[in-house]
């Protein structure tokens, strides 16, 4: 992202993260939220700060409450009541870039000053990486943060990234430590499947393990491709793809259709989706002529008269429905539905699992 004075681009440094998200806003917040311990955190914040220091955007390059090993041009600051001097000075500064070791400033301050440092950013145009826990929620760096970036299991995963296109939330990639640089590579296929498997069963309010029971899978086989460790194997994703009712590009990119159109005389059912639980069939019946349940009686069904004038038995009672009615069946189920009329009467029949 280019300074509204017109000066250089911020970058994270590191390729593909600056391809993806055009990179970054000045101001902006990124939080790294890195599953590992202290050891390989601090590794792998250092292996970032390599990448910052190739940006040549950034005239000043400063880290605080950390004893990272910095590349030469970085400049070290302490948690702690000090801090207020750092930031009067940075008020009239250009290009800068912070590091923050957020354990650092949690243990020495409190969320005060994180808060402090991220509206600082924002207002003066600092651009500010955080790097903690992915479990950490006290500091509350994740909710003032613009861009969220989840790293476990060698792939960064995009949480968060404000004022990008929505496509780009839930995109994985994997990433190495090269001669102490992140080096992050291409999205690889099972990352793209991962990715749309998350957010489409998250859309349906859905677990693994009933994502797993629709396609006959283990919870552990969905858990692995969500994380983008194992694919699944092409015929289970053609047989995912026809079950959720989408195509294989859409599933990856995890973007179910706005809409399905389907007409009548195609297939026996006018829907049927196993991955919404739906069913639904046009029933046409003759004038003076009866159709026979075509659902499971155990299902909940519902008739929606279309045409015609309808009586419809059940093993209690036999209502009759006009044009614009409809009946709800809860239980025991239709024994039969019986035009009444001189004419082909037409109807909804409803079936949700």
């Amino acid at each position: 992202m280019r300074r509204e004075d017109g000066g250089s681009a911020a970058l994270f440094g590191i390729p593909q993260l600056d391809q993806l998200l055009h990179g970054l806003f000045w101001g902006e917040n990124v939080f790294w939220a890195v599953d590992a311990n202290d050891d390989a955190r601090a590794r792998f914040a250092e292996g970032v700060l390599q990448c910052i220091a190739r940006v040549p955007a950034f005239a000043r390059r400063i880290v605080v409450g950390a004893s990272w090993a910095a590349p030469d041009g970085f400049e070290h600051y302490p948690a702690g009541p000090g801090l207020d001097g750092l930031l009067t000075e940075l008020k009239s500064a250009a290009g800068v870039v912070l590091a923050v070791n957020v354990p650092a400033i949690v243990r020495e301050d409190d969320q005060r000053v994180v808060a402090q440092l991220g509206h600082f950013a924002l207002e003066h145009g600092v651009v500010t990486h955080w790097f903690g826990a992915a479990s950490d929620q006290a500091s509350g760096v994740q909710t003032l943060a613009q861009c969220v970036i989840e790293a476990r299991a060698g792939h960064l995963r995009i949480e968060r990234a404000d004022g990008r296109r929505s496509q780009v939330r839930g995109a994985m990639l994997p990433y190495r430590l090269v001669s102490g640089a992140l080096t992050v590579d291409a999205t690889s296929a099972a990352s793209l499947l991962g990715r749309g498997l998350r957010s489409v069963r998250r859309q349906r309010g859905w677990t693994q393990a009933h994502l797993a029971e629709l396609i006959e899978v283990s919870p552990s086989a969905i858990s692995q491709a969500e994380r983008g460790r194992h694919a699944l194997s092409l015929e289970t994703v053609l047989d995912l793809s026809d079950k959720l009712g989408m195509s294989v590009d859409h599933l990856l990119r995890g973007q179910p259709p706005s809409y399905d159109l389907a007409r009548s005389g195609a297939s026996p059912y006018l829907v049927d989706s196993d991955a919404l639980g739906l069913r639904t069939a046009v029933i046409r019946i003759p004038p003076r002529g009866s159709a026979a349940p075509i659902f499971r009686p155990d299902k909940a069904q519902v008739l929606l008269i279309a045409v015609g004038l309808i009586q419809v038995v059940l093993p209690s009672a036999r209502p009759i429905l006009r044009q614009g009615d409809a009946l709800t069946v809860h239980q025991a189920g239709v024994t039969s539905c019986r035009n009444l009329g001189d004419d082909e009467a037409i109807v909804f029949w409803h079936e949700r699992s």
